[in-house]
């Protein structure tokens, strides 16, 4: 999420880590195309492999109400099954060369849901290794990217490789034999309400908050917040044949309109909750990807987000949940209002 500023930033500040300015091969000149998480394959060979910590939002996010762009609270115990990390790679010599954030939402005792290019260890390369750190626990976790993501070729930008940019992880522990987890309600998934239908949407994040505009019109990100963030926002544009084929699409008509940031990357897009009503009855229905920055301009910042109501998603989900053993996945095997899946 974030807030459009007028200032002026030096070109290579970065969120979390990592930003793009464009280049050979990449978006048309009126626009400049940033992804929410740098992949490891963006590292340099002599780096080693980062581990991707995911700990509760309710943990990173201080305590008391968060005010989100248009000033309205977003209390981070309404939102007990997301969770944040910060994803470092460091050299050798142990030093960090490089820091992003992601995203991710549990959606079952054993399962969590993000974004693929958050765990995405580079082309023809497995899944970076996930831990999950809870209270008293530190539990690890198996990733597996969507199929067609693994398959594509890295672009020549920080860009997700595929509009099917999503993963699922299974969990080394079922979080509910830990007493503080034994009652945690999950999210559920929404996959079968057609992108069609969809009009307005809660899209959350933990990123940064702002981006301004350096002299040669080039987007400049602020740092990222330690705040849960959420905005409503209409949907823009839906599923087509293509690349396109998963994304669904905001546009911030506004410069003060909600959209995605560096560090959103693999938090739920919602139905059913609105900023004004964040506990109701709500569905996971997309997975936060990347953004298109129009340049010299915070209007018009367009998001985009792998929707799950999609043959893609279906397929590939079902396959996964019979090669894990079955387990539980909030709104696919299990009804959501029954235990231990939200309402």
């Amino acid at each position: 999420m974030r807030r459009a500023l007028r200032s002026l930033a030096a070109c290579g500040l970065v969120a979390g880590g990592l930003a793009a300015c464009g280049g050979p091969g990449g978006p048309p000149p009126d626009a400049v195309e940033a992804a929410e998480a740098v992949a490891a394959s963006a590292a340099p060979a002599d780096e080693a492999t980062p581990v991707v910590v995911f700990r509760p939002l309710s943990r990173l996010v201080p305590p008391g109400e968060v005010r989100v762009i248009n000033g309205e609270p977003v209390r981070p115990r309404d939102w007990p099954a997301m969770v944040g990390a910060v994803i470092e790679v460091r050299d050798r010599n142990d030093r960090v060369v490089e820091r992003s954030i992601c995203t991710g939402t549990l959606v079952g005792p054993r399962v969590m849901l993000t974004a693929a290019h958050c765990v995405d260890g580079g082309k023809d390369k497995p899944e970076l290794p996930v831990r999950i750190e809870l209270d008293g626990a530190a539990v690890d976790a198996r990733c597996r990217m969507h199929a067609a993501y693994a398959a594509a070729p890295k672009p020549a930008t920080r860009t997700p490789r595929d509009s099917a940019d999503y993963a699922l992880c299974l969990l080394g522990l079922d979080l509910q034999a830990l007493d503080a987890y034994r009652t945690l309600e999950f999210e559920s998934i929404d996959r079968d309400t057609s992108p069609d239908r969809l009009n307005w949407v809660l899209v959350t994040g933990y990123g940064c908050t702002e981006v301004a505009f350096n002299e040669q019109c080039e987007p400049v990100f602020g740092p990222a917040k330690a705040s849960l963030l959420a905005g409503n926002a209409a949907i823009s544009r839906r599923p087509s044949p293509g690349p396109e084929r998963n994304y669904l699409q905001t546009r911030s008509a506004t410069s003060s309109d909600a959209a995605l940031c560096p560090g959103d990357s693999g938090g739920p897009l919602l139905t059913g909750a609105t900023l004004q009503d964040q506990t109701a009855s709500r569905r996971i229905v997309a997975v936060n990807s990347s953004i298109a920055v129009p340049r010299c301009s915070a209007v018009g910042l367009t998001s985009r987000y792998s929707a799950l109501a999609t043959s893609d998603f279906r397929t590939w989900s079902d396959r996964w949940i019979a090669d894990s053993g079955r387990p539980t996945v909030c709104g696919v095997n299990k009804r959501p209002g029954e235990f231990p899946c939200r309402a």
